[in-house]
């Protein structure tokens, strides 16, 4: 039983887990400011070191591991490649605020005060163009400076008001997928803030990652307009809404959830390692495989010069992803492919599949059209009717455009 992941699910679902989960440091809701976070790691005996940013527009300090084990943090968060000012979260370097403390920031941003002793932002560190941001003396955290230009009304574009947020791309997503793979091995609770609309939250509101902002800006003239342009804004929320759908569609396909593998002892784990995919095991010794309602997967410790000796094998689908270990599920894509045309009562010759490994082989079938993607194994590539490109070079949307199906 994992613990923290427990106690969530159980607070979601009203549950009582005998304890109340903990969150802090996971969104940037629950963040706590730098200067805390310093304190907190020299109230437990933590090696002094700068904190890392999780979020400059508060200057929200991260939770790290240590620092959660001490407290007790249930849950641990996910951010995005860019910040809110556009600025690369990946690439950090050191700097000291203008209160005297370490601290780890993106690269393009300085927090050197200027004569006045302000620290000003500038929208992906590009300062050819004005401020976005201010950090006024004496201040612990960062205000946005609004550039709203004239507004003319017949000009006014609901398209201006979601410059920044667009479609996930295939970097960012294998940016997400790392991420969530590194957070789910530390035991605890995923909170990812995927970002990409703002959907009413008027933080987002002057565009603080745009060099040049156009459409409402202002947070006053966005609150008046509540009032004064409601279809204008209607416009903005459905445009938002469009785009958060897709790319929570694109990440859930490529995160999913997260799998739990129950195991009577730790063999497996001392004979091949943990598996490649992120994984919650369960040992529980007295688990009764016969008694499981259902069994979806089963993995073999064995290498592949021993297949032999597992002499019933071919009764089960069967195919090996890595090399210490073999995987059974019965696979029966193509059943299920003929059965959602029955129900829809659609022609079995409309049907398209994509696929990239041995386990999509049972779908590629006469029947209908079958595409591998540039990365498949060879065996599926030679039946195929068509080989597109990778899957992280566009290959299903590749290929839906040679064939003109978009």
């Amino acid at each position: 039983m994992n613990r923290s992941r427990d106690k969530v699910r159980c607070a979601l679902n009203h549950q009582n887990a005998g304890s109340i989960p903990v969150d802090f440091g996971s969104t940037a809701v629950t963040g706590i400011h730098c200067r805390i976070v310093e304190a907190l790691r020299n109230y437990y005996g933590l090696a002094p070191r700068p904190v890392k940013i999780v979020d400059a527009f508060q200057m929200l300090g991260e939770i790290d591991a240590e620092l959660a084990e001490k407290i007790g943090v249930d849950c641990i968060g996910i951010g995005g490649p860019k910040d809110i000012f556009d600025l690369d979260t990946t690439r950090m370097h050191e700097q000291t605020t203008p209160w005297g403390q370490r601290v780890l920031v993106p690269e393009a941003m300085d927090l050197t005060p200027d004569m006045r002793g302000d620290v000003y932002v500038y929208a992906g560190g590009d300062q050819n163009y004005p401020p976005s941001a201010v950090m006024p003396k004496g201040c612990y955290f960062i205000n946005a400076i609004e550039r709203q230009q004239p507004i003319e009304e017949d000009r006014l574009d609901p398209e201006d008001n979601v410059e920044e947020f667009g479609l996930l791309t295939e970097n960012d997503l294998a940016y997400y997928c790392a991420e969530a793979d590194k957070a789910y091995q530390t035991g605890r609770a995923v909170v990812a803030s995927f970002g990409g609309t703002a959907l009413g939250d008027v933080a987002f509101v002057p565009g603080m990652g745009l060099k040049q902002p156009k459409g409402i800006r202002s947070v006053v003239e966005w609150y008046m307009s509540t009032a004064m342009r409601q279809d204008y804004l209607h416009q903005v929320f459905e445009k938002e809404i469009d785009i958060a759908i897709a790319n929570y569609e694109k990440l859930w396909a490529a995160l999913g959830d997260k799998i739990d593998v129950y195991m009577t002892d730790d063999k497996f784990l001392r004979q091949v390692g943990k598996r490649k995919e992120p994984t919650r095991y369960i040992i529980d010794d007295m688990l009764e495989v016969e008694k499981a309602d259902a069994i979806y997967k089963v993995y073999v410790a064995i290498p592949k010069e021993d297949e032999e000796k597992l002499t019933t094998k071919e009764l089960v689908g069967h195919l090996r992803f890595e090399p210490e270990y073999l995987m059974f599920q019965p696979d029966n894509k193509r059943g299920g492919i003929i059965k959602m045309m029955e129900h829809l009562n659609a022609d079995i010759k409309d049907v398209v599949v994509f696929g990239d490994d041995y386990n999509d082989m049972d779908m590629f079938c006469p029947e209908w059209f079958s595409i591998a993607m540039g990365n498949a194994c060879q065996d599926l590539k030679d039946i195929a009717n068509y080989v597109t490109d990778s899957n992280v070079d566009d290959g299903i949307k590749n290929a839906c455009e040679h064939f003109g199906w978009i």
